[in-house]
């Protein structure tokens, strides 16, 4: 009830408050209009009504060009990162017949060469599909995870993939890289590959956790050169093995003479006969040279080509954990080991001379610009007092 009541008092107030204003504006009205019609009251200075003020309505600044030519700017329309228009722009009809048709030559190029490199990726995955097939009863067989299942395979680019493995006594971690030949682009698959004999590759990586002093490599006699190259430990700290079980395409290398060494090679040369016509280059290493000494690697690294057979791989997989279980469990005599150690020292001395020299002499410099002696306080003041004074004072 006290809403109600409040609701019609507020309607009642706001009736009286109209005709209240109704009322005043009826007699200011009337007495307009006995002005208008007396005119000597119009005459008379007293009845004469103060003068009105009209106010002009508020316009804006109109610019005289648009005054004049009646036009009105319409603001430029923000540009789209991938504008059809701009594109397609032209192809419109004010261009000429040639150049447009050549403009649309090339868009259908584009595509083409975009839908082309699409399928080229997709032949090299379905590639990768079948090798890593024939290679996954291996992988379950002998580590105990796999990643990236179910495919066991992850794609780096659009013609290098990788798998990874893990959790076997003689093997910390493996790694499979596939390095395929380019499908994707047109020139690498029908002209480069051709001229360079450019063939898919697979390369294995395998982490050892313990391995005694053993340098051992195979390379193929077509790619020694850049095996050499990268690896330049191979030629500096190796012997040349000659092995009868070799065939003559490949050659190898060992760091040593004795017969554990020999031994070793054998081993790996009757592992990898099999699919000796395939291999690029294999190495094993326990460590590498540096300036500070020997760094200790434990690797062993096997590359392949990978033709037409699925099954290449697998028997390529199984060559290389049994090299590796060969490997983890290979030792050698502790007197071969102590002159493998001395000889190892002897040449990081000859190999980084130079290097070795070089930090010599910086760490002798940082040793005495470390130290502060009479002398060199007496240069320091020398020097100071052979500074020119500046003829104006600086204001601090």
């Amino acid at each position: 009830m006290v809403r109600i009541n409040r609701k019609v008092l507020c309607a009642a107030a706001a009736v009286a408050i109209g005709l209240l204003h109704s009322v005043e504006s009826q007699p200011q009205s009337a007495n307009e209009s006995d002005l208008s019609g007396n005119p000597s009251a119009n005459d008379n200075p007293a009845n004469v009504a103060a003068p009105r003020i009209e106010f002009e309505p508020f316009e804006d600044e109109v610019d005289p060009e648009l005054e004049a030519t009646d036009e009105v700017k319409v603001p430029p329309k923000k540009q789209e990162l991938f504008d059809m228009d701009l594109m397609m722009s032209p192809l419109l009809s004010q261009m000429p017949k040639s150049f447009r048709r050549h403009y649309c030559y090339f868009l259908f190029y584009c595509v083409g060469m975009l839908v082309y490199g699409w399928i080229g990726y997709e032949t090299n995955k379905q590639r990768v599909k079948r090798v890593i097939a024939a290679l996954k009863p291996v992988l379950q067989e002998n580590f105990a995870f796999i990643a990236d299942e179910p495919h066991c395979y992850e794609a780096l680019r659009w013609h290098k993939f990788q798998a990874y493995a893990s959790g076997r006594t003689s093997c910390d971690r493996l790694f499979i890289d596939f390095d395929l030949v380019k499908r994707q682009c047109m020139w690498h698959r029908w002209v480069f590959r051709h001229m360079f004999r450019m063939e898919d590759t697979m390369t294995i990586e395998m982490m050892l956790p313990k391995m005694d002093c053993i340098v051992f490599a195979i390379t193929h006699k077509m790619t020694n050169k850049l095996f050499i190259k990268k690896n330049q430990e191979v030629a500096n700290t190796t012997y040349v093995l000659d092995s009868s079980e070799l065939p003559p395409t490949h050659r190898a290398y060992i760091n040593g003479t004795e017969k554990c060494f020999a031994k070793y090679a054998s081993y790996v040369i009757a592992a990898c006969q099999e699919f000796m016509p395939h291999l690029i280059h294999f190495y094993a290493a326990d460590a590498v040279p540096e300036a500070e000494g020997y760094r200790q690697w434990r690797q062993i690294v096997l590359k392949v080509r990978v033709g037409d057979d699925d099954q290449l791989a697998a028997k390529v997989l199984a060559a290389a954990i049994h090299i590796a279980d060969y490997t983890k469990n290979y030792t050698v005599m502790d007197k071969t080991r102590e002159a493998m150690t001395k000889a190892r020292q002897d040449m990081i001395a000859v190999l980084f001379k130079a290097e070795i020299k070089r930090q010599k002499e910086e760490a002798k410099e940082a040793k005495e610009e470390s130290k502060l002696t009479p002398e060199k306080i007496k240069k320091l003041e020398k020097k100071a007092l052979a500074r020119p004074t500046p003829r104006v004072k600086v204001i601090r």
